[in-house]
C-alpha cells in the first residue's frame, strides 16, 4: 500500500494608496477627484506599481430655481460626467517570470531509461505591466410623476490600454508564447435603465427594463502584423479566432462561400482570369469557396471576417408583482448580434453521428444548396475549411428565472411561534427563444475559445422548490 500526499500554496499581494477630494455646494453642483497608487505582487520589480486617477462631476438641474415649473412632472433631474482610470493584473502569479513544472518523461539509449525532466510552462515576460482600463461616461438621471417612473441613461468609451494576452511563440520554440501587454480595446456604447412603479389597490407593480447597445473595436496590436491569431474549431481548423486594427477584438475569420456545385459545368465555370480551374478536385455536391483576394488559387488571403461573439445588444426585463401573501418575480435576458463557430461535427470519424440536417444532404443536382454530398474522407475539405457554413446566428431571449411564492399570514406563523414563513416554487432556464441549432446558444470561453461550439452541454432547465422560515 502506498500514500500519495499533494498540494499547493499560492500567495497574492496587494498594496494601494489613495487621496480623495469631493466637494458640495448646496446639493447642486458635485465635484469628486480621486488618485491611487496600486502595486501588485503579480508583476516583476520594474513594473510592480501602477498610478490611476479619476474625476467626477454632477449638476442636479431639478434643484435650481428656473426648474421649479416643472418639478410636479419632472421629480428629479441630473446631469453627470466623469473620465478615470483603473489598474488590471494579470489572472494568475508568476506570469512576467514563467513557472516550470516537472514529471515530464523522456527515454534516452537503447535501453530506453527514463528520466525525469523539467521544462517551462510559458516564455517569461520580465516587462509584463499593469494595464489600464480608461472610461469616460456622459449621463443622466430623471424622475417623473413621482417618481413612478425612472430612466438612467450613459453615453461611454471605455478603452483598455495594454490588455494582457497570450502571444504565439516562434514555431522551433515549442513552448507556449508568454502573456503580454499585447493590444488597445475600445468598447463604445450606449446603455439604459428604465424602472416604473405603482400601486393598484393591493397590487404592488416594479418593472425594470434595462439595455447596453455596444461597439467593440481594436485600436492598437503591439506587433509588426498588428493582428493576433489564436483559436481551433473543428479538427483541422486553426487560428478561426483573429484581431486586427479596425475589428472586434474576437472575430471569426474563414472563407465565403457561395453553395454547392450543383455539376461539373459549374466546376469548369469557376475559374481564375487565366481560365485555370480553381477548385479542380472539386465534383458536384461540393461547397464552392470564394477566392476572395481575386489570386486565382485558395489561400488563407482568402480568409475574411465572418462575426464576432460579442453581442452587440445585451437586455433585460425584471417584473415583481406583489398580490396580499402572494409575491412574483420574472426576469428575461437577451443577446443579440453574437455569433457562435459551430464546431461539433466530427468529419474525421467515418461513422460518428450526425444532426438531421444531413437528411437534407446533397443526393444529386438541385437537391440541396446548403448541406454538401457525404464523404468519409471528404476530399474537397467540405467540412476541414473553415467557413462561413460555421458562423451561426447566436440570437437568444430566455427566461432566467421565474418565481411565484406565498408569505403564510401571521395568524397561522403565530400558531407555531414563528416570524415569517414563505412557501415558493423558482424555475430557472424554463423558456429559450433562438434561431440557433446547436443544443446551447449562450457560450462563453476565453480569448481563444470564445463563442466555438464543441456540442457544449445545454443550461440546465431547473424548476425547485422550498421553504423560508424567520425565527
Amino acid at each position: 500500500a502506498s500514500a500519495v500526499a499533494g498540494g499547493y500554496l499560492k500567495e497574492h499581494t496587494l498594496s494601494s494608496l489613495f487621496a480623495r477630494a469631493n466637494y458640495d455646494l448646496k446639493g447642486k453642483y458635485m465635484l469628486t477627484g480621486i488618485i491611487r497608487y496600486d502595486g501588485s505582487s503579480r508583476f516583476g520589480s520594474q513594473y510592480k506599481y501602477g498610478t490611476f486617477s479619476s474625476v467626477s462631476a454632477g449638476w442636479s438641474v431639478s434643484k435650481e430655481d428656473f426648474f421649479k415649473s416643472l418639478e410636479s412632472t419632472i421629480n428629479n433631474f441630473k446631469l453627470r460626467a466623469s473620465w478615470g482610470q483603473n489598474g488590471q493584473e494579470p489572472d494568475d502569479n508568476f506570469q512576467y517570470a514563467g513557472i516550470i513544472s516537472t514529471n515530464y518523461n523522456y527515454y534516452f539509449g537503447a535501453t530506453k531509461t527514463q528520466t525525469i525532466g523539467s521544462t517551462l510552462d510559458y516564455y517569461p515576460n520580465p516587462y509584463l505591466q499593469w494595464s489600464t482600463s480608461q472610461q469616460t461616461d456622459l449621463g443622466a438621471e430623471l424622475a417623473f410623476f413621482q417618481n413612478r417612473i425612472t430612466l438612467n441613461l450613459d453615453y461611454y468609451v471605455k478603452t483598455n490600454k495594454g490588455l494582457p494576452l497570450k502571444v504565439p511563440p516562434l514555431a522551433l520554440a515549442g513552448d507556449p508564447g508568454p502573456l503580454s501587454n499585447g493590444s488597445d480595446v475600445q468598447n463604445k456604447g450606449f446603455e439604459f435603465e428604465l424602472g416604473f412603479k405603482q400601486n393598484v389597490g393591493e397590487l404592488k407593480i416594479e418593472l425594470t427594463a434595462t439595455g447596453n447597445i455596444n461597439k467593440n473595436k481594436v485600436v492598437d496590436i503591439a506587433n509588426p502584423e498588428k493582428i493576433i491569431k489564436a483559436g481551433v474549431g473543428g479538427i483541422g481548423q486553426a487560428d478561426i479566432i483573429q484581431s486586427h486594427v479596425g475589428g472586434s477584438l474576437v472575430d471569426y475569420y474563414g472563407y465565403k462561400t457561395d453553395g454547392l456545385f450543383q455539376n461539373q459545368a459549374q466546376i469548369d465555370a469557376y475559374v481564375d482570369k487565366n481560365g485555370k480551374k480553381i477548385q479542380p478536385g472539386a465534383k458536384p455536391g461540393d461547397v464552392k469557396f470564394i477566392d476572395s483576394d481575386g489570386d486565382g488559387s485558395l489561400s488563407d488571403g482568402d480568409r475574411v471576417a465572418l462575426g464576432s461573439p460579442i453581442p452587440k445588444f445585451t437586455g433585460g426585463l425584471n417584473l415583481n408583482l406583489t398580490w396580499k401573501i402572494i409575491d412574483f418575480q420574472m426576469f428575461w435576458y437577451t443577446s443579440l448580434g453574437a455569433k457562435n463557430w459551430e464546431a461539433s461535427y466530427r468529419y474525421d470519424i467515418g461513422y460518428a453521428n450526425l444532426r438531421t440536417a444531413a437528411l437534407g444532404r446533397w443526393t444529386g443536382e438541385n437537391t440541396s444548396n446548403d448541406y454538401p454530398r457525404m464523404s468519409l474522407s471528404d476530399p474537397n475539405n467540405n467540412w476541414k475549411t473553415p467557413s462561413d457554413r460555421n458562423v451561426k446566428n447566436a440570437n437568444y431571449t430566455r427566461l432566467k428565472t421565474l418565481t411565484v411564492g406565498i408569505t403564510l399570514p401571521k395568524s397561522i406563523t403565530d400558531l407555531v411561534k414563528i416570524h415569517k414563513a414563505r412557501l415558493f416554487i423558482t424555475g430557472e432556464n424554463l423558456i429559450t427563444i433562438t434561431p440557433y441549432d446547436g443544443y446551447e446558444p449562450e457560450i462563453g470561453g476565453d480569448y481563444a475559445a470564445k463563442g466555438i461550439d464543441h456540442g457544449n452541454y445545454p443550461q440546465a432547465r431547473t424548476v425547485l422548490g422550498g421553504l423560508n422560515i424567520t425565527f
